[in-house]
C-alpha cells in the first residue's frame, strides 16, 4: 500500500511516497480505503515540527473512503460503508487507513466523497470557535476570511440551533500551496 511518510521534520522534500504495510484492523477498529484526503494547514504545522508529533509518520488528519474490513468488535460499520474522520491517527495521505471505530461518522447519501473528507475538521474548529472559545450570541458580528455557510441543528429535536452565511471578497490561497511551504 502507498501513503506519504516522513522520518524527519523540514519542509516539503521530507515527505515520502512509499510502500507500507498496515496489517490487520484489531478488535475495535476499521480499515478504510481512503477515496478523497482533506488537505489542512495542521500538516505542515506536522511536518514542520510546529506541532512536534512522534517520527515517522504519515501525516493528514481528514479523509473519507469506504470500509474495507472491520475487527471483531465493531458495531458501528460494516464493510461497504462510506465514512469520514478528522483525527489521529495522522495517516490520511495513504491509500488505506486503520482506524478506531470511534473516530469514524457515517457520510450521508448525496455527500460527496471529497466534500466529506474536508468539512469536519472546519466543523469541528467552527463548533468550538462559536461555543467554547466565545459562546456567539443574536447581535454577535461574525467575520471570517472566506465565503461560508453554517447550520447548527439540535439532533434530537432537528431544530434550527444557530444559521448563518457568511460572504466575503477575500479568498485564501490555493490550499495544495500549503503543502509547498
Amino acid at each position: 500500500m502507498k501513503a506519504i511518510r516522513f522520518e524527519k521534520f523540514g519542509g516539503p522534500e521530507v515527505l515520502e511516497y512509499k510502500d507500507i504495510e498496515i496489517g490487520k484492523p484489531g478488535p475495535k477498529e476499521v480499515l478504510v480505503k481512503n477515496l478523497s484526503v482533506g488537505l489542512n494547514y495542521i500538516d505542515v504545522y506536522h511536518r514542520t515540527g510546529l506541532y512536534p508529533i512522534e517520527l515517522p509518520s504519515g501525516l493528514g488528519l481528514e479523509a473519507s473512503g469506504v470500509v474495507e474490513e472491520i475487527g471483531s468488535e465493531v458495531s458501528l460499520f460494516k464493510v461497504g460503508d462510506r465514512v469520514s474522520h478528522a483525527s489521529a491517527p495522522i495517516s490520511g495521505y495513504s491509500e488505506k487507513q486503520i482506524m478506531p471505530e470511534e473516530k469514524l461518522v457515517t457520510v450521508p447519501e448525496g455527500i460527496s466523497d471529497e466534500i466529506a473528507s474536508c468539512i469536519l475538521l472546519k466543523g469541528i474548529t467552527s463548533e468550538y470557535l462559536l461555543h467554547r472559545s466565545y459562546a456567539v450570541k443574536k447581535g454577535d458580528k461574525v467575520e471570517a476570511n472566506d465565503e461560508i455557510g453554517i447550520v447548527f441543528t439540535n439532533e434530537s429535536t432537528g431544530k434550527t440551533i444557530l444559521k448563518f452565511n457568511i460572504f466575503n471578497e477575500l479568498k485564501p490561497e490555493n490550499p495544495a500551496t500549503w503543502l509547498a511551504r
